[in-house]
């Protein structure tokens, strides 16, 4: 890890939200890349302490694991895969986006 902290943004409702702010190296075949990449959906919310927790458990000069792109190594991330929070807010859209349908129609129709 050549850098790690937590920048805070203000929140749109007041308050505040935490994203790690991380800078990380790694070495395929010799070649030098570097990235800010922790995952692939976002993961940090306003109301938890994942950013603050994420730089202790990655914290600046550690040696951490990078899970790099076999097809393009100058794409990696630091923890791979999905993450619930994104799958949750994806399941809650369904809903919705069915609701809007069966409303659109309905009013087209009648």
């Amino acid at each position: 890890m050549e850098s790690s902290s937590v920048r805070v943004y203000p929140g749109r409702y007041g308050g505040s939200r935490a994203e790690p702010d991380i800078q990380y190296r790694w070495e395929v075949d010799g070649v030098v890349h570097r990235g800010d990449r922790v995952a692939y959906a976002n993961m940090w919310t306003a109301v938890n302490n994942d950013a603050w927790q994420f730089i202790l458990d990655y914290p600046e000069g550690a040696i951490v694991p990078v899970h790099v792109d076999p097809d393009d190594p100058a794409r990696a991330v630091l923890i791979p895969g999905s993450h619930l929070r994104a799958l949750i807010w994806s399941a809650l859209g369904i809903p919705i986006f069915l609701l809007g349908v069966y409303v659109w129609r309905y009013r087209r129709e009648g």
